[in-house]
């Protein structure tokens, strides 16, 4: 094969990927979408500032409040997404393009 033909052939398995991530992560909005809509205007802040990887002493510096506010918070936020780890708390931020 020439290689213009293998470079297509990347570029079209590479976009494929990408399609194929797209639309893995609009069907998990979809099917989380009422679960975020319960968060708060601030828990909505505070999962971008995490998924950014901001911790809870540097979320409550910017955000004026203490790092414990900032560790409810984001015992609620786990509460509210039933959310079981720190990868799926960052599928949301991405799904709801707070990164």
């Amino acid at each position: 094969m020439s290689t213009t033909t293998l470079q297509r052939r990347d570029k079209l398995s590479s976009f494929a990927f990408k399609l194929k991530r797209i639309r893995k992560q609009e069907q998990f909005r979809l099917a989380h979408q009422q679960k975020f809509q319960c968060l708060t205007q601030r828990e909505k802040e505070i999962l971008q500032y995490l998924a950014e990887g901001y911790n809870n002493p540097q979320i409550g510096e910017m955000l004026y409040i203490s790092r414990l506010t900032v560790e409810q918070h984001r015992k609620n936020i786990i509460r509210k997404l039933k959310a079981k780890s720190a990868v799926e708390l960052f599928q949301f931020a991405l799904a709801f393009n707070l990164v």
